[in-house]
């Protein structure tokens, strides 16, 4: 069976992909959907394919989804949905974007699929990310050193406070850095920048890095301190893990 291409598109952007079955057709456990108003229905989340991480483990879980179709659902019928967020709370409501019945014999080949174009995504965002960097290293972090508030510049806010990792590098693999290299980021995190990586003594990885002159947290945001020999990994995309190394070298063999 070919997968449909706006079901793909979808699947891709999509917050929430999961396989389901439906609990109880037509009903509600958010007050937001308690009404004929909106067709709804009570899903058991059987297996996640995408979720946004802030909302930990869906599994096992029920939500109530706004459906996108007035037909009711059947009881303990399983689909595929894909769906944004509605409302976070204790009780999760989405909105679906599409769904797809249940048929064994194609269930993995949707989910290979819905994968494939997700982590293409990724891959196409992880490449900017490297191309844009001025040095990629992989090492470790040998100390974590305090940065005075008065190295910080604010803009329009309070400045938060800085820190700086100062990595070992083990191999370079792209650029080539002075020895030492610091790597500046917001402590403590806070909601503000939740996103930023934080790093901590001993922590091993990939650093994919700009340099810190000029870098802020954001528009209308602080600026990073000038620090000597120093450089920000200020996107998700901008730290992994060791075993991202092999994925990382190879993106960088494409460009």
């Amino acid at each position: 069976m070919a997968v449909p291409r706006e079901l793909l598109s979808a699947a891709r952007t999509a917050p929430f992909v999961f396989f389901g079955t439906v609990r109880v057709p037509g009903g509600s456990n958010v007050e937001l959907l308690e009404s004929d108003e909106y067709p709804s229905a009570v899903v058991r989340v059987d297996d996640v394919i995408a979720a946004p991480e802030a909302i930990g483990d869906l599994t096992g879980r029920e939500v109530t989804i706004h459906l996108s179709q007035s037909a009711r659902l059947a009881r303990n019928s399983r689909h595929m949905f894909i769906a944004t967020s509605l409302q976070f709370g204790d009780e999760i409501a989405l909105a679906e974007v599409a769904r797809v019945p249940h048929r064994r014999q194609v269930e993995q080949q949707l989910r290979r699929a819905v994968l494939d174009e997700r982590l293409n995504d990724l891959d196409e965002a992880q490449a900017e990310r490297l191309r844009l960097a001025t040095v990629v290293v992989y090492g470790v972090v040998a100390r974590i050193e305090s940065i005075s508030a008065e190295a910080a510049e604010p803009v329009g806010e309070a400045v938060p406070g800085f820190r700086a990792a100062v990595l070992k590098v083990w191999r370079m693999l792209k650029g080539t850095p002075d020895e030492d290299p610091r790597v500046i980021f917001p402590f403590p995190r806070t909601q503000k920048w939740s996103e930023v990586p934080v790093f901590v003594e001993g922590i091993e990885g990939v650093w994919i890095l700009q340099p810190a002159s000029g870098q802020d947290l954001g528009p209308g945001r602080p600026r990073v301190p000038a620090v000597a020999n120093a450089f920000t990994a200020l996107d998700p995309l901008d730290f992994h893990t060791p075993g991202m190394l092999a994925r990382l070298e190879a993106l960088l063999a494409r460009r």
